[in-house]
């Protein structure tokens, strides 16, 4: 193995630097893409504002390093892209957000009422199916009784019971 001259050094350090620069910005982006998605398009953080500045905080870069040679041609490109893909899907403006939020509130309040509704009402079809069934055992205990009397009475004198009844 052949020793790296100073300047070798030095190159595969900053080629390292770069490439940990690329990979928290592309980790921050997949974090924040993901928020987004699970809020249904509004970013969460930032008063729902999503900048170059705001992805370089939540990565832990410095904005200022995506102006440097290594990262002006390649890194912002990317970012700059990327940005414009999201806040195509993004819903941004203090107006717009509030009217998002409010109509969703106002639709989880219209589905709560909804399972409220049915819960009340298959409990209701509970008690009148319990009711009935009720009805319907006490009816079968009467008619199996009432069976019982007649084949006494079809029998004549010569009543045997044998054992228990089987169904």
């Amino acid at each position: 193995m052949k020793a790296k001259t100073p300047s070798e050094a030095l190159t595969a350090h900053a080629k390292g630097r770069t490439q940990a620069v690329v990979a928290k910005l592309q980790a921050a982006m997949k974090e924040i893409k993901i928020e987004i998605e699970s809020q249904d398009g509004i970013y969460p953080l930032n008063s729902g504002r999503l900048s170059r500045a705001e992805v370089c905080r939540r990565a832990g870069v410095a904005s200022a390093v995506l102006e440097g040679k290594a990262h002006k041609t390649t890194t912002l490109v990317n970012l700059n892209r990327w940005l414009t893909e999201v806040r195509q899907c993004l819903i941004v403006g203090h107006k717009a957000v509030r009217q998002t939020v409010t109509r969703r509130a106002e639709e989880g309040r219209t589905r709560a009422k909804q399972f409220a509704t049915q819960t009340h009402l298959y409990h209701l079809q509970m008690v009148s199916l319990e009711h009935r069934l009720q009805e319907a055992q006490a009816r079968i205990a009467l008619l199996e009784s009432e069976n019982e009397q007649l084949r006494i009475e079809a029998s004549g004198a010569r009543v045997v019971l044998l054992g228990a009844k089987r169904r």
